[in-house]
């Protein structure tokens, strides 16, 4: 369990002395008294396979993912860390529910998103899911090294940087359908239910890191789109925000 995460979403910065230092006492507390209680239930799913790549796009049996490229630098892509004749890959998500709500989870009414206990007990279930994604890293890095010690693991979630597309969740939850679905939902805008909920792919290989991709192109912005199905008014939705 972070603190220094838990801190950070309530806006405090670690360690940092201030003269609210018992509010920040009496936060942790309730905090502690709320993982006392243990009324989260942590579930992680994940599911590997064998890709290959061309490129521009990840290639499984399941479905093709396309992938954006870095127009400045190293010019890198998470393609990259896929190779030709076919590496390991795998898709996961992770999220933290509370084993007795009143409410729906997901609720958005005033008094669960306004409240002090359901801010607690929200800021806990998140920084959950993060203790959770680490105990996945060590758990992969720890198998991996058995085997060949120079390959790295990495986690890259769809929406940041290396892959900037909120709809890549959805192919995410169609890979793990079936006996991998945790049950987590997307809205129209791709955000997850519950909210205390990470889904990423997972990539192994001796280089592997995390390509940052802020702007592209319109000529990548419009190859993307088309690799990825997208029409205009969706594409500029979710990819808009990229464009040079």
């Amino acid at each position: 369990f972070d603190w220094k995460m838990f801190y950070a979403i309530w806006g405090v910065r670690y360690g940092s002395a201030s003269p609210e230092a018992m509010e920040l006492m009496q936060l942790r507390q309730d905090a502690e008294d709320e993982l006392a209680v243990g009324n989260y239930r942590i579930m992680i799913s994940a599911r590997f396979m064998e890709a290959k790549t061309d490129g521009k796009d990840i290639i499984t049996d399941r479905k093709v993912i396309p992938m954006m490229r870095q127009e400045c630098g190293d010019r890198h892509s998470l393609c990259d860390f896929i190779s030709a004749a076919g590496s390991p890959f795998g898709a996961f998500t992770i999220c933290v529910r509370a084993r007795n709500s009143a409410h729906e989870e997901g609720c958005c009414c005033p008094a669960c998103s306004n409240k002090y206990e359901d801010m607690i007990a929200k800021t806990v279930r998140l920084t959950l899911a993060e203790a959770a994604s680490k105990w996945l890293d060590k758990e992969l890095l720890g198998q991996i090294q058995v085997s060949d010690g120079n390959i790295k693991v990495i986690k890259p979630a769809a929406g940041y940087a290396s892959c900037p597309d909120h709809t890549l969740k959805r192919d995410i939850m169609d890979m793990l359908s079936g006996e991998y679905d945790l049950g987590i939902k997307l809205t129209e805008s791709c955000a997850m239910i519950p909210d205390a909920s990470i889904c990423g792919f997972i990539l192994m290989h001796p280089e592997a890191g995390f390509p940052v991709i802020r702007m592209i192109s319109q000529q990548q912005y419009e190859d993307y789109a088309e690799r990825r199905n997208m029409d205009k008014d969706t594409a500029r939705r979710f990819l808009g925000h990229l464009l040079k």
